[in-house]
């Protein structure tokens, strides 16, 4: 699996051909690396090099990413003949047999129509541009600006929105005129029209109908699945480089890839503070699957907060503290050779790491008051709260009858007029409940909306492919399955995901609770950029756009205290999006 970047020019007019313009474009790729994968009447695909993993057969599409097969689990490289019959224009099929990180294109000449599936784990990026009958798709913004698509301009009401739902995640995106293709939906394109549909939605799997409600049953499959996801994944590659905290998500992958026999190093990084230093846990789980681990601390004088590592993305997801991550990986990937970085994100998310009473509303729907009890006491020994109180927000939210996950707003340091003119819609059709839906359901798919910007804008991205295999699709479709109050089995958080690997993971980690944070790393940062920060916030583009709260801001920077936790952490926020909206049209194009 090589890094996947492309652009696919689609020119659904009928007269024009897309060829007029081929000359210079394909110059212009190029020189980014990417060359003419495929070329017909309608469209030209430039991609880098095995980026196109399956050329298109009569009535099957094309492929760019990696695709496996759900009945084998190995990387496809080629349509059977039943394929080609089965997804015959029909996305729904490809979604059902198939799974990965990729983009499909079916092309119907005789009707000069051109369909766009991206896959419903979204691991692989697509955006894109309409400009009258041609549309632009690609992985990046970065390779739209060089093919003269787009010249970035920042969408301000939109980037706001953002900073007041930092992990909320639209179709519209932060520059002006680009829009993300969401994962598991469609684009159809055809003279003079466009249109997005839903081929695949997380509420198929979180039915009623569908629950596996025996405990046993959940567990048996969890350990089946992710084995056989993280093994497919493992085929591709010939060498990871696993970034481990000793956390119980990171760990499962750990496992896992040794179970598939996988040649892999391991690395973690540590904070000054023990709080986030998580040494010990990795070494303990680096010998426990015999793989080399690399360690290193923070170093704080090596993040350049000026530097946005989302500047070829179309939002601002970066984070600066990552920014020791990439350099630490970095160097230990070209060190031993690894072709791939992986890692445990979206563990919480797919496990269903819930701190709510939607469980229990959960288990009295369907199990009722009788079968409720455990889980009552499961969610206060969860929450570190009394039963007491767990029962009276129980019968609070009862009462209100919401099953909709309702997302927080963080108006904070924001001024009063940019968050009047930039109230959030949230409209994602994935938070969409039906007169059945269950609440932790509900919550557990918000989960999933939430962990996308969370998996992108690292300097890493650019140099070697990035897999989360825990948000692998058969495994999100079978964890949706599983009812919220088994997931909280006892009080413990992620209860089947550990007890499906309580046999491959060491008593101590399948055990372990708590998690590292790098919250002192942000602190730090804070107090060593005080300067730097004041010039960012006070005098940068989003205090020009009378996005920010100038003086409740200048209040905390003037203040000879540390700013500490959400505080902190808020005004890092903003110097990131800061730092990427100097950066929008400036993208280098490497990782250098």
């Amino acid at each position: 699996m090589k890094l996947q970047r492309y652009l696919i020019v689609v020119d659904t007019a009928p007269v024009v051909s897309v060829d007029s313009t081929n000359d210079q474009l394909s110059a212009t790729m190029s020189r980014r690396g990417l060359e003419v994968a495929k070329r017909s009447p309608l469209l030209t695909m430039f991609a880098s090099p095995q980026c196109l993993s399956i050329a298109a057969r009569a009535g099957a599409p094309a492929i760019l990413g990696t695709l496996f097969d759900r009945a084998g689990g190995s990387s496809t490289i080629e349509w059977p003949q039943r394929t080609v019959e089965a997804v015959d224009d029909s996305a729904t099929a490809l979604v059902e047999a198939y799974w990965g990180g990729y983009l499909a294109v079916w092309e119907r000449l005789h009707d000069q129509r051109i369909t766009v599936l991206r896959d419903p784990s979204g691991a692989l990026p697509c955006y894109y541009v309409r400009r009258g009958d041609r549309t632009y798709l690609a992985s990046d913004i970065a390779i739209m600006a060089d093919a003269g698509v787009v010249t970035p301009t920042i969408d301000w009401q939109q980037l706001t929105q953002h900073l007041m739902a930092i992990q909320y995640r639209t179709a519209r995106t932060s520059v002006s005129g680009v829009t993300e293709l969401s994962p598991g939906t469609a684009l159809t394109l055809t003279p003079g029209s466009s249109h997005v549909r839903e081929i695949w939605s997380p509420w198929t799997f979180a039915r009623r109908d569908r629950l596996i409600c025996d405990r046993r049953e959940a567990v048996a499959r969890v350990s089946e699945t992710v084995a056989r996801v993280v093994q497919s994944w493992a085929s591709a590659v010939s060498h990871p480089l696993l970034s481990i905290s000793g956390g119980l998500d990171s760990s499962i992958v750990a496992a896992a890839l040794r179970a598939a026999h996988a040649n892999f190093d391991c690395l973690t990084l540590a904070t000054a503070s023990p709080a986030g230093d998580e040494r010990a846990e990795a070494r303990l789980m680096a010998a426990f699957v015999d793989a080399p681990l690399h360690e290193r601390h923070f170093d704080i004088a090596e993040i350049d907060l000026l530097r946005s590592t989302a500047a070829h993305l179309p939002r601002p997801t970066a984070r600066a503290f990552g920014q020791e991550m990439d350099r630490f990986s970095l160097k230990v990937a070209a060190a031993v050779g690894a072709d791939c970085f992986f890692h445990g994100g979206g563990g919480d998310n797919v496990f269903c790491y819930l701190q709510s009473v939607a469980p229990i509303l959960d288990s009295l729907a369907l199990r009722g008051i009788r079968g409720s009890w455990a889980t009552l006491g499961g969610v206060a020994r969860l929450t570190e709260t009394d039963v007491p109180t767990v029962a009276r927000e129980t019968v609070r939210r009862l009462w209100s009858k919401r099953r909709a996950y309702r997302w927080a707003v963080d108006t904070r340091l924001l001024s009063d007029g940019a968050t009047e003119d930039a109230e959030p819609r949230f409209d994602h059709p994935w938070l969409t409940v039906g007169p059945s839906a269950l609440a932790g359901s509900a919550a557990h798919i918000a989960n999933l909306l939430a962990i996308q910007n969370y998996l992108e804008g690292y300097r890493r991205e650019r140099a070697l492919p990035v897999v989360a295999p825990l948000l692998s699709q058969p495994l999100v479709e079978l964890c949706l399955q599983i009812p919220s109050w088994l997931w909280i089995s006892n009080g413990i958080n992620r209860a089947i995901a550990r007890d499906a690997f309580a046999d491959l993971l060491p008593p101590t980690l399948y055990r372990r609770l708590s998690k590292g944070t790098p919250d002192s790393v942000t602190t730090e940062l804070l107090e060593a950029n005080r300067p730097l920060i004041r010039e960012m916030l006070l005098g940068g583009m989003l205090a020009s756009q009378g996005i920010l709260d100038k003086a409740a801001i200048e209040a905390i920077l003037r203040d000879s205290r540390p700013a500490k936790g959400e505080t902190a952490s808020r005004i890092l926020t903003f110097c990131d999006a800061e730092a990427w909206a100097r950066s929008v049209g400036r993208d280098t194009g490497t990782a250098d």
